[in-house]
């Protein structure tokens, strides 16, 4: 009996794309989902067919507590051709991580999100996400953040910036310093070496 290698190929992409429905259920469908996709039986599929498809998973990689899914995003995405917003996001994020140009993709993304049957409910979710993610990525690669530009980038006015901010470092980076001067929120994170953490902590509160 020869196998027919192209209705194969058919209904797995029927499968995927009915797998969306899976998202319906915000509790256990994106993790079900990606579990699915991620099979390489179904994600070459994806690498060489349905880019429209990328869509789902870079949104649902962002939201989901696994990173795995976005070092295999990062390795497909990197060298592929093909972009849309989605696309564009992924990789100014985690590949360029230009911070402008990310934040500017995020609002682009964010009206798709709102207007797609699967993801409309997972949008707030993802705004939030994109944000801790960018902010990290900020806070790794510099030393201060200009309250105004952050501002403008998530929507808030200054003092609710400064909150978001200082909330922000409580969580994430709890024995962090900060000190504010005028526009501009300059912190100190920790390391292991004490000696240099105390000489840069009355360097920081003198400023």
């Amino acid at each position: 009996m020869q196998i027919d290698f192209k209705h194969i190929l058919l209904h797995r992409g029927y499968l995927i794309h009915w797998s969306l429905f899976l998202l319906k259920d915000a509790k256990s469908g994106p993790e079900a989902f990606l579990d699915l996709v991620f099979k390489k039986e179904y994600y070459s599929l994806i690498e060489t067919s349905f880019y429209n498809l990328f869509k789902y998973l870079i949104v649902l990689a962002v939201i989901s507590k696994s990173k795995t899914h976005i070092k295999r995003l990062k390795m497909t995405l990197e060298g592929l051709a093909h972009e849309d917003p989605f696309v564009k996001l992924f990789k100014s994020m985690f590949i360029d991580f230009d911070l402008e140009s990310s934040f500017s993709q995020v609002k682009d993304c964010s009206k798709i999100i709102k207007s797609d049957y699967f993801l409309c409910e997972y949008e707030q979710l993802f705004l939030t996400k994109t944000r801790e993610i960018l902010l990290q990525n900020y806070i790794q690669l510099n030393s201060s953040i200009e309250v105004s530009t952050f501002s403008s980038f998530l929507d808030m006015d200054a003092k609710a910036t400064q909150t978001y901010l200082n909330d922000f470092f409580k969580i994430q980076y709890p024995e962090a310093v900060l000190a504010l001067n005028n526009d501009t929120l300059t912190y100190l994170i920790p390391d292991a070496d004490t000696h240099s953490y105390v000489i840069s902590y009355f360097n920081l509160i003198n400023l």
